[in-house]
C-alpha cells in the first residue's frame, strides 16, 4: 500500500487539483483504474493487479480441479479396500 501511495505521489500532479475537490477525486481514480489495469509490477511477476488476479482465478481452478480428481480417487480407492475387507 505505501508504494502505491508513493507512485500515486511520483506520477499524478495532484498540486494541480488541491483547490477543486472533484477534480483530485477524478486524477485519483484515473490513476486506480491505470495502476490496477495498466501498470505493470515487479512484485507480480511483471503483470498488472488485472492481469494477475486473471492468472491466479486460472490456477486455483485449476488446482481445485486437481484436488477434486484426487478425493475421488482415494474415496473409489477406499471403497475397494473396505469392499475387499467385507469379502474376506
Amino acid at each position: 500500500m505505501e508504494s502505491f501511495f508513493g507512485h500515486l505521489k511520483d506520477e499524478v500532479e495532484y498540486k494541480q487539483a488541491l483547490n477543486n475537490l472533484e477534480e483530485l477525486k477524478r486524477m485519483i481514480e484515473t490513476y486506480i483504474n491505470y495502476d490496477n489495469t495498466t501498470r505493470k509490477q515487479w512484485n507480480l511477476q511483471k503483470m498488472t493487479p488485472a492481469q494477475y488476479e486473471v492468472i491466479s482465478s486460472q490456477h486455483r481452478m485449476q488446482n481445485l480441479f486437481l484436488l477434486n480428481c484426487l478425493l475421488y480417487r482415494v474415496q473409489f480407492i477406499f471403497r475397494v479396500l473396505y469392499s475387499f475387507t467385507l469379502n474376506n
